[in-house]
């Protein structure tokens, strides 16, 4: 019997029913030993050097880079190749690999390229897996 807004009222099941409930089993560890991936910074990414790209001046306009230093505080070295135009008002490129890998896109006054040192002790451009041996600043008014 079930109660109805203060009145009884007798009820009778039609159907039978079965029921189960389901337990969820503790999380335990199935192994107590530990294995710790290997942290340490492949070497070969942080060897490249400034000289293993030329600087390349064979462009009408080209100038020599303002500032190109290589970065070894992360996981692999990078190096920023910095660009100013020949004035603040002009127009400024880097182009990679005489132009056959190719360039930064341009901009007034500075342009910027970061390289980052693969595996294999060579150059890419960020984010790309083209080797870059030869890189070129350019400037136009």
């Amino acid at each position: 019997m079930y109660w109805l807004v203060g009145v009884l009222v007798p009820f009778e099941f039609q159907h039978a029913s079965t029921f189960a409930l389901k337990t969820a089993e503790p999380c335990v560890a199935t192994s107590s030993e530990r294995t710790d991936a290997n942290t340490d910074a492949p070497t070969a990414c942080r060897s490249c050097t400034l000289d293993t790209v030329q600087h390349i001046r064979i462009s009408d306009g080209n100038k020599e880079f303002t500032s190109d230093t290589i970065d070894l505080s992360g996981t692999c070295a990078v190096t920023t190749a910095v660009c100013d135009g020949f004035s603040a008002d002009y127009g400024v490129i880097i182009t990679f690999n005489q132009d056959q890998a190719g360039a930064i896109t341009p901009a007034t006054g500075t342009v910027s390229a970061i390289l980052a040192c693969k595996d294999a002790g060579q150059w890419v451009r960020e984010g790309g897996d083209i080797v870059i041996t030869e890189i070129e600043c350019q400037s136009t008014p």
